[in-house]
């Protein structure tokens, strides 16, 4: 089984050309698989700055660690060994 990971992140605003996104960014204990990565979502275009300020507060107070579990590597079923 693959050895599961748990990081601290913090939801933030990133402000794009009229538009808005959250973001992940590490406050404590990366994951070692996403160092280096973005890793955020878009809101829709109708979102405010507060609405987007409202939705990463949200988020923060109700969401605890990052859980990343690596994919185990495919069983092969005894059938697919057999010649």
């Amino acid at each position: 089984m693959s050895e599961c990971q748990t990081g601290k992140y913090v939801f933030t605003v990133k402000e794009g050309e009229g538009d808005f996104s959250i973001a992940l960014e590490p406050s404590g204990g990366e994951l070692t698989h996403l160092k280096g990565c973005y890793l955020g979502f878009y809101l829709p275009e109708v979102t405010t700055v507060d609405g987007a300020q409202d939705v990463a507060s949200y988020l923060n107070e109700n969401l605890g660690d990052l859980i990343l579990v690596p994919p185990s590597p495919p069983r092969h079923r005894e059938s697919d060994t057999q010649h």
